[in-house]
């Protein structure tokens, strides 16, 4: 019997809607239109849980394959950048990371590099924006719905 069918239980020597104890109704239609006694108990083990949780671990595959994508692209667009930079000190190239969120359960790209804000988006001291997360974040949106779309279509 496949994990997570119907399953019934019922009292050795009794029938339900004519399958005699270790039988199986073949469809949904066939288990409501059997008459029950009381005597008998019918449970149905239910696919829901785990449906539930293949879903969530094939969120987290997508989410973290996207989050490395955006960290590599993001990556990318810092050493293009090489030379337009006032200094160059490799740091926001190298500080990159990945990490699993705690309240999201996503996968989220970061880094703790201080002047990452003023790179990405510009600074008071009139810096220009030179902006390489939010492109790279853009570049993989697509593809990450594509992935998660297709990852739930598999349970």
């Amino acid at each position: 019997m496949p994990a997570g069918a119907p399953t019934l239980q019922f009292p050795a020597g009794t029938e339900l809607g004519g399958i005699k104890p270790g039988g199986r109704f073949f469809s949904m239609a066939q288990a409501r239109a059997a008459t029950v006694g009381t005597a008998v108990k019918v449970s149905y083990a239910s696919r829901i849980p785990q449906i539930i949780t293949g879903m969530q671990v094939r969120a987290n595959v997508a989410s973290k394959e996207t989050a490395e994508a955006v960290m590599a692209d993001a990556e990318a667009n810092v050493l293009a950048m090489e030379g337009e930079m006032p200094y160059w000190t490799g740091e926001l190239y190298d500080g990159f990371y990945v990490y699993h969120g705690n309240l999201t359960d996503d996968y989220l790209v970061a880094t703790d590099v201080e002047h990452a804000p003023w790179v990405e988006f510009g600074s008071i001291n009139n810096e220009p924006p030179r902006p390489f997360l939010i492109p790279a974040v853009e570049a993989n949106k697509v593809k990450h719905y594509e992935a998660t779309a297709k990852a739930m279509q598999r349970l």
